[in-house]
């Protein structure tokens, strides 16, 4: 059969564009996995908090409710091949915890780039030189983020929420008795060990934990009490069981203390493993009905001291569970 004119030249062209792309450089379709992405998402915001230390914005703490909600929204606009922004009236007073929260998005076809890496410079690269996009991830009242990444056949769909957190986000349930006292826990560092301990917890089966103020408060309190000191040692158990009365929990207290000059994320890591390894303080973390919990740190030059609480409602004055022996890790 012989081809028209017309048609020799629509394969020429399609034969030359074939020619012109590395075919070693393609991914294929469905070939990114889902350990790719989450790297994708983890080198996504170590750009983003570059980006804001160059212009004097603190880091962002990624937290596991916000990454659900980001990853959500990125997860519809895949389903629905759409392409933008949830209002931003509609965003606020999802979490409780959470004064503000923003969002910005991308949509990028990967399937002609040299590698994954190349996404991050151009992704990021086009929020940095957006004045409106700049003014987001960069913004300094910001402390907590959630990002989300969804490929569908090569399209990246990107959410990135950065919001100001005055406690532990969670979602709004409409039931927060505690949010009038939510200011308690406001360090980037807390929100971040309170996420580690959820996400351990929810690795495991187990319900994660509501943050309960008053608990956050009595441990931010007592956190600062032993560095300003520099002891190492339980609460008087005296002293817990009339918390215990006062908030109507049976209490467990977890402890740790590192020196050295790690990043806030590696001491986070450190605590959780040491914990871990501790018969005591790992059966603390996997007590399935404990409901709510509190973190607080305390910092005094090179030391770090954090105080985890966990518990459950009761009936009577007295805790169900004594304090167990401090964790003591130093480098």
């Amino acid at each position: 059969m012989r081809l028209s004119k017309t048609t020799r030249i629509i394969a020429l062209l399609l034969l030359l564009c074939l020619l012109s792309v590395p075919l070693s450089d393609v991914f294929a379709v469905g070939a990114i996995s889902q350990g790719e992405i989450e790297q994708l998402e983890e080198q996504m915001l170590a750009r983003i908090n570059q980006i804001r230390a160059q212009n004097g914005a603190g880091p962002l703490t990624r937290v596991e409710a916000i990454d659900t909600y980001a990853r959500n929204w990125s997860m519809e606009q895949a389903n629905q091949g759409t392409y933008f922004h949830r209002d931003w009236q509609s965003m606020q007073g999802v979490f409780d915890g959470v004064t503000e929260i923003n969002e910005t998005i991308l949509m990028w076809n990967i399937d002609y780039m040299e590698s994954l890496d190349r996404f991050i410079d151009i992704g990021v690269g086009w929020w940095e030189n957006s004045p409106e996009h700049f003014a987001v991830i960069t913004n300094p009242k910001y402390n907590v983020v959630g990002l989300g990444i969804v490929n569908n056949n090569g399209i990246l769909h990107v959410t990135m929420n950065p919001a100001h957190s005055t406690s532990y986000p969670t979602f709004n349930s409409g039931k927060n008795a505690d949010k009038k006292n939510a200011e308690t826990n406001n360090s980037s560092m807390t929100v971040g060990m309170m996420d580690a301990i959820n996400q351990f917890r929810r690795k495991e089966g187990l319900p994660v934990y509501m943050e309960n103020a008053g608990l956050s408060e009595s441990c931010q309190n007592y956190a600062d009490k032993i560095a300003k000191a520099g002891s190492f040692e339980h609460e008087n158990k005296n002293e817990l069981y009339d918390l215990s009365e006062k908030l109507g929990l049976a209490i467990g207290e977890n402890l740790f203390h590192y020196r050295g000059n790690r990043t806030d994320k590696e001491i986070i890591a450190a605590a959780i493993e040491a914990w871990l390894t501790s018969e005591g303080h790992a059966r603390n973390m996997r007590r399935k009905d404990d409901t709510v919990f509190g973190v607080g740190i305390g910092k005094k030059d090179k030391d770090v001291y954090i105080v985890f609480r966990m518990g459950k409602e009761i009936k009577g004055s007295s805790a169900a569970e004594k304090p167990i022996p401090g964790l003591n890790y130093s480098e």
